[in-house]
């Protein structure tokens, strides 16, 4: 059930993505989500993160990129009353600019192994 669940969150987030503009689905990305599940105990947000990113590889749509990844989490943690943010990162490698999109919450990096070290945080805009 919950596969099914992710799955059409995949699903619905890819529409979004791929059919408004910037200025439509950025909205994912910062605003807070309404939706709160009832739940009595506390959440474990390391172990939550990483069952649900399980949970999103496995998506029935197809294998998602970071971004839908990204947009993925932050919709189910929201869903358990979690606080995170979506944000994006670059890098220059041979010559070629990679992105990168990752979720945090309390600055830590929730349901990503990959290294972060050699990104520019550039969403939200980090102030120096």
């Amino acid at each position: 059930m919950k596969r099914l669940i992710v799955s059409l969150l995949h699903l619905l987030v890819c529409f979004i993505i791929y059919f408004f503009p910037f200025s439509v689905w950025k909205r994912l990305l910062v605003f807070n989500i309404p939706c709160q599940l009832r739940i009595n105990k506390q959440v474990n947000t390391l172990l939550l993160s990483k069952r649900i990113k399980l949970l999103i590889r496995r998506s029935l749509y197809r294998s998602p990129t970071c971004l839908e990844s990204a947009l993925v989490l932050r919709l189910m943690l929201a869903c358990y009353g979690v606080n995170t943010t979506c944000c994006l990162g670059i890098q220059i490698e041979n010559e070629k600019l990679i992105a990168h999109a990752w979720v945090m919450s309390n600055d830590e990096v929730l349901g990503d192994e990959f290294p972060l070290d050699a990104y520019v945080q550039v969403f939200p805009w980090i102030k120096k």
